[in-house]
């Protein structure tokens, strides 16, 4: 693995959940955002942190669902080994790493969604955001906890 040269941190990045529980199983390979990776994060290993902000997971609970997260919702039951039974807010890990991934590039998110269109649901793709490439996931077989910050931190290594 990967590190800053202590052994002992690595640099993270926080998203909300169910997005970080989809990077650690592989199925969302770029992560949208408003700016691009720091240069010198390409090739580098990146820790995937899972916020403590459950409101989408929340929103999943519901009954009335809105229109617009049906799409991720039906991309969360597909993925997960509980399926059709996902409890939404109940059952992925919050406040917690979850995955290590290699950052392989970033590209305008509308460019990346035309080479892959099955990642629609899991990102906001419009013009003027930037989709980051993932590869070589290593989910974390026991998530530890993290105080996630806004943008790239350092973070430490469970031991």
């Amino acid at each position: 693995m990967s590190t800053n040269g202590d052994g002992k941190t690595i640099r993270a990045m926080s998203l909300w959940q169910p997005w970080a529980t989809l990077v650690a199983l592989g199925v969302k390979r770029l992560e949208t955002r408003t700016w691009l990776p720091p240069s010198d994060l390409f090739g580098g290993r990146l820790l995937i942190c899972a916020g403590i902000n459950d409101s989408i997971l929340k929103l999943f609970d519901r009954e009335d669902c809105p229109e617009e997260y049906e799409p991720l919702k039906r991309a969360v039951r597909r993925s997960l080994p509980m399926g059709d039974t996902f409890a939404g807010s109940s059952c992925l890990p919050l406040g917690r790493a979850v995955a290590i991934v290699t950052v392989d590039g970033a590209f305008s998110a509308p460019r990346a969604l035309e080479e892959q269109p099955d990642q629609a649901a899991l990102g906001d793709f419009r013009d003027g955001r930037f989709a980051w490439f993932f590869s070589d996931v290593e989910a974390l077989k026991v998530p530890f906890r993290v105080t996630g910050k806004q943008r790239i931190f350092n973070a430490r290594l469970a031991s």
